[in-house]
């Protein structure tokens, strides 16, 4: 009587083996018994046996009756988690991209790829949505298993923030001429070389004050939703025209 065991596990890339018996050999003989079933992958198997008469059994004195088992090697099926990381930028012309990356996997299994393809270059983009776009991982035999898994894809998103720029226009008195006041500015900040028009507009004729205005026109190579505007702005202020009392019309 032959009798071989079953056995099962999850696939660790190592071989399932089971043990197994030989009974009834009379008065004391014996043969090579070998259990030889062996089961890898991800499969089933029966849990095979040789039986070799070259000791003092003869096999024409004896048949076999079996028992056999079954070898099962099953596919992981915890869940494993890939995680799509993005973030916040600051604009900077550049595309901002995501990382990926994946639960520890049991024994048997390796990440060979796992990538996001999602990216971010402008503000206007809104918020992207970051995915795995590919995911490949392998057994010990190099087979890509990625689909027979429990995936979990947890995604993340990109998200580009507006630049800062600075923008200064000078404050000026005078007393006033007739003639307009004006004063000078200044931009900056801008990523790249990117441009736009900067004009200062500001002017103050009569006596007052007023802003010392500006404009921006975004004709340039600039995309007016990268930026926000600091503004420190300066005052014009025109002052009355003092005259003395012997200035004065005598007619007057």
């Amino acid at each position: 009587t032959v009798t071989t065991e079953s056995a099962s596990k999850v696939y660790d890339g190592d071989p399932l083996t089971a043990a197994g018996t030989i009974t009834g050999f009379v008065d004391g003989e014996t043969a090579t018994f070998t259990v030889t079933g062996s089961q890898t992958e991800v499969d089933s198997s029966k849990n095979t046996y040789s039986l070799d008469f070259n000791k003092t059994a003869a096999e024409s004195d004896y048949t076999v009756s079996k028992s056999i088992g079954t070898l099962t090697v099953t596919e992981y099926a915890g869940e494993i988690t890939v995680t799509t990381t993005g973030g916040e930028f600051t604009y900077d012309s550049k595309a901002h991209g995501a990382t990926v990356s994946v639960s520890s996997l049991p024994k048997g299994y390796t990440l060979d790829t796992a990538t996001s393809n999602a990216t971010a270059t402008h503000v206007a983009e809104g918020t992207v949505t970051a995915t795995c776009n590919t995911l490949v991982i392998k057994n010990m035999s190099d087979v890509d298993v990625t689909k027979k898994l429990n995936i979990k894809y947890v995604n993340g998103l990109i998200k580009i923030n507006p630049a800062t720029l600075t923008v200064t226009t000078e404050s000026a008195s005078k007393v006033y001429d007739g003639d307009p006041l004006t004063a000078g500015g200044a931009i900056s900040g801008f990523v790249k070389n990117e441009t736009a028009i900067f004009t200062v507009t500001g002017s103050q004729t009569e006596v007052g004050s007023s802003n010392n205005t500006y404009n921006i026109n975004w004709d340039g190579s600039a995309e007016k939703s990268d930026y926000t505007v600091s503004e420190s702005i300066g005052t014009l202020t025109v002052t009355r025209q003092s005259i003395s009392p012997d200035q004065q019309d005598p007619d007057a």
